[in-house]
């Protein structure tokens, strides 16, 4: 499809029905969100696995502190992105391109509805405690290590090929000047990360009068994820890739239907702060969610959110390229600028930095709405 696009046409939200069909999509991603929280680092069913080389390499590369974190994101992303490709992607493509390409979607949403199945096996520890009641132990035994072994391999794989597929969605339809058009899209996806990360350090010149301690968490959360190999790998991929197809993909689009492009907007930028799990961190994801949300609004493609959270997020590990034990390779004077932008920004007076950050938020915005009408 052309990149010159339109979001797929929405229903305007009319009458109670509307709004009780909003709340029934609504009321099932809040639970899903609140156990993804409660559950966030409490168990790591990889650990209990054995003799299996990638993950005997990622454990040499990666720092072992935040694994963890790695681990809960590859256990929800096929859920989500099979729930992206059901209830998106499938829909779309039958209206636009036929029968024919929903059907290979629907294949890769078979893969990982599957892995999902086996997700719940490997992390439920319930559910090999209630099969032990009707099955022997060792039958039991013998079925969670088969299932652990397919996940391991089946997960990785259908994520592989499922992730690209979702991102580009809709380049496939020729058009004059589509792959022109997409391609700048994705430039100002890309400048827009580095603009509104520069409006989130504003956001924190401002917060520090108020809540130096959450600043001041929010910054050693910034160190770690230039310093440790495992937070750099979320910040860079999982992060955005994961985190965009759940708030963007599923929250927002599905909220769109019923509720109304605004209120989906600002309820997916809430839903994404409270996923971030503290005060500071809330406050900053909520102000970037709103900016991705309108992209994925104007455009109708999963793929500019997730290079606008890219960029933000290299923006940050630029910004604190600083801390000791970084390990951004060497680029020529591109970090050394980004800490001194940083250095600068926090040392602006609050006043200057309100300023500034309507500044940002500004040309941000500005650029969105181009978008959006150059898209009608």
């Amino acid at each position: 499809m052309s990149t010159n696009i339109q979001a797929p046409p929405k229903k305007k939200p009319s009458g109670a029905g509307n709004i009780v069909k909003g709340l029934l999509i609504l009321i099932p991603l809040i639970a899903w969100l609140v156990f993804a929280v409660m559950y966030w680092n409490m168990k790591d069913p990889f650990s209990r696995v054995t003799n299996c080389w990638y993950l005997d390499w990622l454990f040499q590369r990666l720092d072992p502190n935040y694994f963890s974190a790695i681990s809960i994101y590859l256990h929800f992303a096929p859920l989500l992105l099979m729930s992206y490709i059901l209830t998106v992607m499938i829909p779309d493509t039958v209206k636009k391109q036929g029968h024919a390409v929903s059907v290979v979607y629907g294949i890769f949403a078979t893969i990982l509805m599957i892995a999902t199945v086996l997700m719940a096996i490997c992390v439920c520890t319930y559910l090999p405690d209630y099969a032990k009641t009707v099955l022997s132990e060792n039958v039991v035994n013998t079925m969670i290590s088969i299932s652990d072994q397919v996940y391991l391999w089946l997960t990785p794989a259908g994520l592989l090929v499922a992730f690209p597929i979702a991102l580009i969605q809709g380049v496939t339809k020729k058009k004059p000047g589509a792959l022109g058009a997409g391609f700048l899209i994705a430039i100002f996806s890309l400048l827009a990360g580095f603009i509104i990360a520069a409006a989130c350090c504003l956001i924190l010149v401002v917060m520090q009068t108020m809540l130096p301690s959450a600043v001041e968490t929010i910054e050693t959360f910034c160190r770690t994820m230039a310093s440790s190999s495992s937070m750099m790998l979320i910040g860079l991929c999982l992060a955005p890739l994961i985190e965009e197809t759940a708030f963007r993909g599923l929250f927002q689009n599905h909220l769109d239907d019923y509720l109304g492009a605004v209120i989906a907007v600002l309820l997916a930028s809430i839903a994404f702060g409270i996923w971030h799990r503290s005060v500071g961190q809330f406050v900053y994801t909520f102000f970037m969610g709103l900016f991705t949300g309108s992209l994925y609004r104007v455009t109708g493609r999963l793929r500019y959110p997730v290079l606008l959270h890219f960029a933000f997020n290299f923006a940050v590990i630029l910004a604190y390229s600083d801390t000791p034990g970084c390990l951004l390779p060497s680029i020529p004077w591109l970090p050394g600028a980004m800490v001194n932008v940083r250095v600068w920004l926090f040392g602006l007076v609050p006043w200057k930095a309100v300023l500034g950050l309507i500044l940002a938020a500004g040309a941000a915005g500005a650029g969105i709405g181009l978008i959006s009408v150059k898209n009608k």
